[in-house]
């Protein structure tokens, strides 16, 4: 009740599964999520590693191997935690400043982590934010960090979140996943 949980799970690999498949994931790691009782850090981590673990053990049955990329975020009061795995990104507007996870979206390194499904312990990356009322966050794959960080933060800016959204759609070149 205290809580707002923000889930986006992403193909990647050399196979994507159906749709269904990561509306599945998404279904149980916000359960998985709202289950835990320990700290907002410890759940995350937890649903994490228990994803991660079902994708491996799937992937080492053979047939077609699957790997996603995830980002979560969890509003609590003030707090913003967000962790990842993989190479989503994320992008908050709070308070005049806009600050992006990975913070250096040039940084290849830093972008492109391995996704769950392909080791036994999932790289889970986590960072915290403060923010108030009419923060603006994008959870998107890694094509946003080649949007001009400028426009992005022009786009955040406008009045409402359609405005937003449509200010993101003219910056996707081609294809882009994200959540605003």
């Amino acid at each position: 009740e205290t809580e707002t949980f923000f889930v986006m799970v992403m193909p990647s690999g050399q196979f994507n599964a159906p749709t269904t498949f990561y509306e599945q994931i998404s279904r149980r790691v916000t359960e998985d999520y709202f289950r835990h009782s320990g700290s907002v850090t410890s759940a995350l981590r937890t649903v994490f590693n228990n994803l991660n673990h079902n994708l491996v053990e799937h992937n080492r049955q053979g047939g077609r191997t699957y790997e996603a990329n995830m980002l979560c975020a969890v509003l609590r009061g003030d707090d913003l935690i967000v962790a990842r795995v993989g190479c989503g990104v994320t992008i908050l507007r709070e308070m005049g400043k806009t600050s992006t996870f990975p913070e250096d979206l040039q940084d290849d390194e830093a972008l492109f982590k391995p996704p769950m499904g392909v080791h036994p312990i999932p790289d889970v990356r986590l960072t915290q934010y403060k923010v108030a009322n009419g923060s603006r966050l994008i959870l998107g794959d890694a094509t946003l960090a080649e949007f001009e960080l400028e426009q992005v933060t022009n786009a955040l800016m406008r009045a409402d979140m359609s405005e937003v959204l449509a200010g993101l759609r003219l910056l996707a070149i081609e294809q882009v996943t994200l959540m605003a």
